[in-house]
């Protein structure tokens, strides 16, 4: 066998051998029976994991009948995730037509690519969200801390994993992100221009990256960065593609530069004439 057809199969190996190694009672899994028009990926996860949930119900796998597929989007553009096939932490999860697994991001009201594949998205969700639990398979003394939130340590080493296992998925990283920028800026930074890279048309990653260098003083990198954000947003149609030109407004305001200031803040009247009229 070559060595590409072992890389390839990889995935699916590591992933039965995760399922078989689980405690009992961690997760509740049954046989995939019925459904129509199943995507490939799909049907072969079915064969080899079934359907059920994964860690406690914190990630669900739709049975074959319960597939489907959104109707309809709540912003204006056209464009469907894809077939919704479970949730992660009550977040919904779609596979698209390139086979990515995207997620449902309620903090951004955004879908993003939570993961490249189905099968290294499942990976790294097996291994990462072991961090929840203890050998038992009984939820770890540090996973959650007073008030049930789970606590940054435990969300970074889960999501160091799937990263592990598919460093180029954006969402993980964007949320790691986001925990370093609590305690190592420049860590978030790093985070950050890997996003940016991978995802150079996601304006979420471009307004990160901008608010770290204003936390730094560098005001006209952080312009630049939201000046990305603002043009990446308003190209797609974006329904906060105001809200971006007005972080470029205000920091040309804070650069002292009026002409790009009055530019921005033209965009904002044009894209977002509510948010303009709350401003003033």
């Amino acid at each position: 066998m070559s060595r590409r057809r072992i890389a390839a199969e990889a995935p699916l190996d590591r992933i039965a051998e995760l399922l078989e190694e689980a405690p009992a009672g961690l997760h509740d899994l049954r046989p995939a029976e019925g459904g129509v028009d199943v995507p490939a990926q799909l049907a072969e996860l079915y064969v080899l994991a079934g359907c059920g949930t994964l860690f406690h119900e914190t990630v669900e796998l739709f049975a074959p009948a319960e597939l489907h597929r959104d109707d309809e989007r709540d912003d204006d553009r056209d464009e469907l995730p894809g077939v919704a096939f479970g949730t992660c932490d009550g977040d919904q999860l779609w596979l698209d037509a390139r086979g990515r697994v995207l997620r449902f991001d309620p903090a951004l009201d955004e879908v993003l690519v939570e993961g490249t594949s189905l099968e290294r998205w499942l990976w790294g969700v097996l291994e990462g969200y072991r961090n929840l639990v203890d050998h038992e398979g009984e939820y770890a003394e540090d996973a959650f801390d007073d008030d049930g939130e789970l606590t940054d340590d435990c969300a970074l080493r889960i999501l160091g994993a799937q990263l592990r296992r598919d460093p180029k998925a954006v969402a993980p990283r964007l949320r790691r992100a986001a925990l370093q920028a609590k305690t190592s800026p420049e860590l978030a930074r790093a985070e950050l221009e890997e996003v940016v890279h991978l995802a150079p048309d996601l304006a979420w990653g471009w307004i990160e990256l901008s608010r770290i260098s204003e936390r730094k003083g560098e005001l006209a990198g952080a312009r630049d960065e939201a000046q990305a954000a603002a043009a990446a947003a308003e190209q797609q149609g974006h329904a906060q593609a105001g809200y971006f030109w007005a972080h470029v407004a205000r920091l040309a305001s804070a650069a002292s530069d009026e002409p790009g200031r009055a530019a921005a803040a033209a965009k904002v009247t044009a894209l977002a004439p509510d948010l303009r009229a709350a401003q003033l």
